[in-house]
């Protein structure tokens, strides 16, 4: 009976295990796998931004990286903690000079012990696994928006680099035009070779100007391709839209708001005083010692006679309370609190400094937009009147087609500028200010954990 015992409880354990399963790294087959994805054509005229958004969503390996974090510790926290196993002592009894039997005999001896908690130690242990996956399915939206702000990012700089090349291109063509002109002049000797000098200055600088755009705009395309797992020729050859700017005119107050709510680093920090707080929880639990009950069955060696015993124990918690672990929790969970406070004035002050650059680079782009605009191509329909009349001369008014184009030119460097301040306030605030931008990126909410009592 004994032996079908033991063989009956080594059989379950074993059963009970599970195996290992290899994984194999092959990072060739890891490289044309990555590659393929890359090079995955596209068949669409126009790649919107939404259509962006879908596909990083889909394609991004840190978002991939980060739902399996959170899965595989979903699935801890799914798994209730289990009691401590039991027990099972077993072996044999061997007794010598025994009176009226032999001399000497050995006889089996079998128990089994359990131990169970008193205190709410299983519980809190749950309650730090559901916050330890919560916190990694906050990690899944936080990470998901801030990637959504760098493509966004990447997606309106590239797109508007592209525009400030082509509005490069057509100052290059006026002042080839120019170029031409002057040099007819030189030749009549109408001009002096010092016009003629510094019309080629001015195709330099330009020229120097679009490499430089160039180089800009190939760094955007490098980080959209990174973020899309979509190769750079690929995207070379789609029209992005441009995206209307935005207006944020929105109240403080009101950004303050959704700023406590959903700012990065201010939800990291309250994570992290939840998850001390609930480490104190357990480590005050484990105060309460465990009552281990057993059973024993016994033969006394040389004895026709069984005893049985079921015996009860329990740890006098007199001198070891889990003092200072307990000690150590309650620093930590004050040293968290304090760390969300200095959080808290760090950002607020960024987020008030953010804020004022918007209003100003909103600002400044009204200027440009709505007055030196107008203006700008007011004066030059009136050039172009005067050249008609004889008034000025067409070099005149090449170059103040010239510095219109320019001007145009500087419209797009200030669009971007305002768009990257504007990236840089919602990033603050951890979610898009615009209704219309909100229905591109997966609108997860961060979500919070109360603890029982």
């Amino acid at each position: 009976m004994k032996k079908t015992i033991l063989f009956g409880v080594a059989t379950a354990t074993l059963i009970s295990c599970q195996s290992y399963q290899p994984v194999e790294l092959k990072p060739q087959d890891i490289l044309s796998e990555i590659e393929s994805q890359r090079n995955k054509k596209i068949d669409l005229e126009t790649f919107t931004f939404a259509q962006a958004a879908s596909a990083m969503d889909t394609n991004n390996l840190r978002l991939q990286q980060i739902r399996q974090q959170y899965k595989g510790l979903q699935e801890v926290a799914n798994l209730k903690t289990p009691l401590a196993n039991p027990t099972i002592t077993a072996g044999p009894a061997k007794g010598s000079r025994l009176e009226d039997t032999t001399s000497s005999s050995t006889q089996a001896f079998i128990g089994i012990a359990f131990n169970i908690p008193l205190g709410p130690r299983l519980r809190r242990n749950d309650e730090l696994n559901e916050l330890i996956a919560l916190r990694a399915y906050n990690e899944q939206v936080l990470n998901h928006r801030q990637l959504y702000f760098e493509l966004r990012e990447a997606y309106v700089s590239y797109s508007l680099s592209q525009k400030a090349i082509k509005l490069q291109n057509k100052i290059e063509k006026t002042l080839e035009t120019t170029a031409n002109a002057t040099k007819k002049l030189f030749d009549f000797g109408s001009t002096s070779k010092l016009s003629l000098t510094e019309v080629k200055l001015q195709q330099g600088e330009i020229s120097l100007e679009k490499l430089d755009q160039i180089m800009q705009s190939k760094e955007y395309l490098a980080e959209l391709s990174n973020l899309l797992v979509i190769d750079e020729g690929i995207l070379e050859n789609l029209q992005l839209e441009i995206l209307n700017s935005v207006d944020q005119n929105i109240e403080f107050q009101k950004l303050k708001q959704q700023f406590i709510l959903n700012n990065p680093s201010l939800a990291r920090a309250e994570m992290a005083f939840h998850l001390v707080d609930a480490e104190l929880r357990l480590e005050l639990a484990k105060q309460y010692p465990d009552l281990s009950v057993g059973f024993d069955a016994d033969q006394e060696v040389g004895e026709r006679k069984r005893t049985y015993a079921i015996p009860f124990s329990v740890e006098l918690p007199i001198f070891d309370r889990n003092q200072q672990a307990i000690a150590l929790s309650l620093s930590q969970r004050e040293q968290k609190l304090i760390t969300y406070k200095e959080t808290m004035n760090s950002k607020i002050s960024e987020l008030k400094k953010i804020y004022q650059q918007q209003m100003l680079a909103s600002q400044k782009l009204d200027i440009l937009q709505d007055v030196l605009m107008p203006l700008s191509k007011s004066n030059l329909n009136d050039a172009k009147r005067a050249m008609e009349l004889g008034t000025i001369d067409a070099l005149r008014y090449m170059d103040m087609i010239k510095d219109h184009q320019k001007m145009q030119l500087q419209v797009v460097a200030h669009e971007i500028e305002h768009w990257q301040i504007k990236i840089q306030l919602e990033m603050l605030c951890g979610f898009p200010l615009s209704s219309n931008n909100q229905a591109d990126i997966n609108t997860l909410e961060i979500k919070k954990m109360e603890l029982s009592k």
